[in-house]
C-alpha cells in the first residue's frame, strides 16, 4: 500500500496509468504501469523471506507473457532470511541473458530493521548490522 501511494502520486504528475493487482490471465501481478497500450511495465514485489527464486524464475515470466510485455521489474525487499536466493536469481538471470531473452530488472531494497544510530555504541555495530543477517536457505 505504501508503494502504491507513492507511485500513484508520481503517476498522476506524469500521466502514467497504474493498475494494482491486474490479472491479464496468468494470475494477478502486483502492479502494471502503462502509457498507452504498448508501453507497459510490470512490477512484482517479493519479500526475501518467501519463495523469491520461484517468483523470479517462473511467476514474473508468466505475467509478462499474459500481459504481452518484455518490460518488468522484480522488486526484492530484503527483510532477512535471504540466504543464497539472490545468487540463484542472478545465475538464472545470466542464463536468460546468454540465451538472448528479455529479462526483468532486479531491484533489491534493504528492508531489514536497524537499530537507531543514537543507541549504537561503536562503528563496529553499524558494520555488523549490515552483515549480520539470519539467513536461511529456501
Amino acid at each position: 500500500m505504501i508503494f502504491f501511494a507513492v507511485a500513484d502520486t508520481f503517476c498522476k504528475a506524469n500521466n502514467i496509468d497504474i493498475a494494482p493487482e491486474t490479472n491479464p490471465g496468468g494470475g494477478p501481478v502486483d502492479f502494471r504501469f502503462s502509457k498507452g497500450y504498448t508501453n507497459r511495465v510490470l512490477v512484482e514485489i517479493k519479500l526475501s523471506k518467501g519463495k523469491v527464486v520461484q517468483g523470479y524464475k517462473t511467476q514474473i515470466g508468466i505475467y509478462q507473457g499474459a500481459s504481452n510485455t518484455d518490460s518488468a521489474i522484480f522488486l526484492l525487499i530484503n527483510v532477512g532470511k535471504m540466504g543464497q536466493k539472490l545468487v540463484e536469481i542472478q545465475k538464472h538471470r545470466d542464463t536468460q541473458i546468454e540465451a538472448g531473452l528479455a529479462i526483468p530488472e532486479i531491484i533489491v531494497v534493504d528492508g531489514r530493521r536497524k537499530r537507531s544510530a543514537s543507541v549504537r555504541e561503536t562503528l563496529f555495530e553499524v558494520i555488523e548490522d549490515d552483515f549480520n543477517d539470519d539467513d536461511d536457505e529456501e
